[in-house]
């Protein structure tokens, strides 16, 4: 066992934790050189995060670990592998333009036939009240007064600028319901303003991912997701509404369909095929 080992040992796994945010169970399975419980990326960050933050040199620890998880070390941690070019992204957008394009002539549309319809009423009205008034310039001062014809034209005429202002109101509530509804946008945000690691699951497919996070990290708010966090000074938005929780100690959370809540390991372990992570 190294000296190393053995001074972070007598440091004490909860100092430690408090200076690096590691979790206490790996902590402890990084003094107990217990591997199984890493992964490459998990094990690596966390040997890098303690070497600076100590100044020791762990590289005897870190080959061991890599070899029992049967990996070879890489030279950055955190070093994403290439991809392959996709034009999936291009096909989306391209979508999208047409949708918006297509979008704005149907409110064109829209506009123009409320306008013609608009149109049309009034002059209906317009035409009935010329019919009525039509048989009262015809009768003669020997069958009434023109007091009465004055009464009888008032009686009988219309508000035509009341009835456009309503047929208009009713077309611009229309258009405004439409361009609301494509305003509406889902997010999901994890706000770090210390360092902490972050584990987080996709629980559809079970693919997991993991990170140091100081900082903002957005997701794709339309999945499920499940999430393990090393401390729980984490602030999670939905929506751009950030979220808060009564408890001070939560670490696991689920979200999903626009929710997110604290769960506890069982449910998680659930929700994770069985697995705590």
């Amino acid at each position: 066992m190294s000296v190393e080992i053995d001074k972070l040992k007598y440091v004490g796994v909860q100092k430690i934790y408090e200076k690096t945010h590691i979790p206490l169970g790996f902590i402890r399975a990084i003094l107990d050189e217990d591997f199984d419980i890493f992964t490459k990326i998990q094990f690596s960050g966390f040997i890098s995060i303690i070497e600076r933050e100590y100044a020791f040199d762990l590289s005897n620890l870190r080959e061991k670990g890599l070899a029992h998880l049967g990996e070879v070390a890489e030279s950055s941690v955190f070093v994403e592998p290439k991809r392959k070019k996709s034009y999936a992204k291009l096909y989306i957008f391209l979508a999208l333009i047409i949708f918006a394009i297509a979008l704005m002539f149907t409110l064109q549309d829209t506009q123009t036939t409320e306008e013609k319809t608009q149109t049309k009423v009034d002059n209906t009205l317009i035409n009935n009240v010329k019919e009525t008034i039509k048989p009262l310039e015809t009768i003669t001062a020997k069958e009434t007064n023109s007091s009465n014809v004055v009464v009888d034209i008032n009686e009988s005429t219309v508000d035509l600028n009341a009835t456009k202002e309503v047929v208009t109101a009713i077309v611009e509530e229309k258009i405004e319901e439409k361009v609301e509804k494509k305003k509406v946008k889902q997010s999901l945000v994890i706000r770090a303003k210390s360092q902490v690691w972050i584990g987080y699951i996709n629980v559809k497919t079970g693919q997991k991912y993991s990170k140091i996070l100081k900082g903002n990290l957005a997701l794709k708010a339309e999945k499920h997701w499940i999430f393990s966090f090393g401390h729980p000074y984490v602030k999670i938005a939905v929506n751009g509404k950030v979220q808060k929780f009564k408890s001070s100690t939560g670490k696991l959370y689920e979200y999903k369909d626009n929710s997110i809540k604290m769960i506890t390991r069982r449910e998680f372990k659930k929700l994770n095929r069985g697995r705590l992570w």
